[in-house]
C-alpha cells in the first residue's frame, strides 16, 4: 500500500437507533450480518473515465446511481454500509445520499469515508484495516444489479469460502469487441458439502490481453486438485465480492512483510488468493515468525486456520482458502440495462 494516500474525513451520514444497533452488535457476534462497502474513489467510478463526472452522480430513472445502489444493499437486509469517496466529492456525496434516498431509514448505518485521492480497490480495503471488524462485501462503483443476495452470500457461507465473486452469464457472440475475462473454475466440491449446494472455485483469473501476449499456465499441482476445469470467457463479474474478515489481515500482512503489490480486488487480490489458495503454496508467502496476536482474532475457526499457516508442515484434512464463484443465470440487470434520465 503506498504511504501518500490516506482517510482524510468521515461523515455519519444515518446513525440507526441505541436498539438497532445492539441487535447488528448481535448478530455481527452470530456472523449474519456483513458490512458493506461500495467503491467510489478509484478511477472505475467515474463516468466514461471523465474524472469530473463521477458514476454516483448520475441519474438513473429519477435517482442518483449511489442511492439505487444504497437501497439494493438496503433491500438484501445489509445496512451496515460505508461509501468511500474521494475528499472533493464529500461533501455532494453526502447532500445527494440524504436527497435521494426515499426508504425508511431507520435501520440505516451509513458513514462516508473520504480519501485525499482515488485510490484503487484493494488499497482501499487496507486503508480500511480500522474500521473493518466483520465478514464483508464489496460493490464496485459502477455495479447497479437486481439480483437478490440470498443465494451468493448462502452459498458463501455453506461452502465456508474465504472469498466469493459474483458472476453472470454473458452471450460471447454478441461482446462487443475489446477486454474481457479469461476465468478457470473448477466444479468439484468437497465430499462434506456434497448434500448441500455444489460450488465452484476460482483457479485463475487472466484477460484476453494478457494470454495474446503471453502463455497462461497452470501448475500441474493445482490441476491435480482440480475436477472438471473449464476456461469460461462467456461470464463476466458483477463487481460483487464476499469477503471474510480474516482474509483482509491476511493480506495486509503478506504485503506488508513481504515484496508484493496487491492493488486491485479483481485483478490483482483474487486472482492472487486464487492461486495460493492451497496450504503448500500460500505458506512461502507467510513469516513464520508473525505473531498470531497480530491478527486480533478471536474466533477458533479462524485461530486454527492461522495456525495450520504458521505451522506449514502440519496436515489438514481440509482446503486453508477457498476462492468460490457463484453464476447468476441471466437474472443481472446491468447499468446499461436501466434508462437514464438527466
Amino acid at each position: 500500500m503506498e504511504d501518500r494516500n490516506m482517510i482524510v474525513e468521515t461523515i455519519k451520514v444515518f446513525n440507526r437507533s441505541s436498539a438497532q444497533s445492539a441487535k447488528d452488535q448481535q448478530k455481527h457476534k452470530e456472523g449474519h450480518e456483513y458490512l458493506s462497502i461500495i467503491m467510489h474513489a478509484g478511477s472505475q467510478s467515474s463516468s466514461n473515465n471523465n474524472s469530473e463526472n463521477p458514476i454516483a452522480f448520475e441519474i438513473v430513472s429519477n435517482k442518483p446511481h449511489i442511492c439505487h445502489q444504497i437501497e439494493y444493499l438496503m433491500r438484501n437486509k445489509l445496512n451496515n454500509i460505508l461509501v468511500v469517496v474521494e475528499r472533493k466529492y464529500a461533501s455532494k456525496m453526502e447532500s445527494t445520499i440524504k436527497q435521494g434516498i426515499s426508504v425508511n431509514t431507520n435501520d440505516l448505518e451509513l458513514e462516508i469515508v473520504a480519501l485525499q485521492d482515488e485510490e484503487e480497490s484493494a488499497n482501499v480495503l487496507s486503508l480500511l484495516q480500522d474500521k473493518i471488524d466483520r465478514d464483508f462485501i464489496v460493490m464496485n462503483g459502477e455495479t447497479l444489479t437486481d439480483l437478490s443476495l440470498d443465494t451468493f452470500i448462502n452459498v458463501h457461507q455453506t461452502t465456508e469460502n474465504s472469498a466469493s465473486i459474483l458472476l453472470k452469464d454473458v452471450n460471447f457472440s454478441i461482446k462487443q469487441k475489446g477486454n474481457y475475462d479469461i476465468f478457470g473454475l473448477s466444479s468439484w466440491t468437497e465430499k462434506r458439502f456434497e448434500d448441500s449446494t455444489p460450488s465452484k472455485r476460482l483457479v485463475f483469473k487472466a484477460t484476453n490481453i494478457e494470454s495474446e501476449n503471453m502463455d497462461l499456465t497452470i501448475r500441474p499441482s493445482l490441476l491435480r486438485r482440480c475436477n472438471n476445469l473449464k476456461i469460461r470467457t462467456d461470464v463476466s463479474s458483477v463487481g460483487v465480492y464476499l469477503f471474510k474478515y480474516w482474509i483482509l489481515k491476511l493480506v495486509c500482512d503478506i504485503e506488508e512483510d513481504h515484496d508484493i503489490s496487491i492493488l486491485s480486488i479483481e485483478d490483482d487480490l483474487l486472482p492472487f488468493l486464487a492461486k495460493h489458495q492451497f496450504k503448500q503454496k500460500l505458506h512461502k508467502y507467510i513469516q513464520k515468525s508473525v505473531h498470531e496476536s497480530r491478527f486480533d482474532i478471536g474466533d477458533e475457526d479462524i485461530q486454527e486456520k492461522f495456525d495450520l499457516i504458521m505451522n506449514p508442515s502440519k496436515k489438514v484434512s481440509k482446503d486453508l482458502i477457498k476462492i468460490g464463484v457463484y453464476i447468476e443465470k441471466n437474472q443481472l440487470q446491468s447499468k446499461q440495462g436501466h434508462q437514464q434520465t438527466k
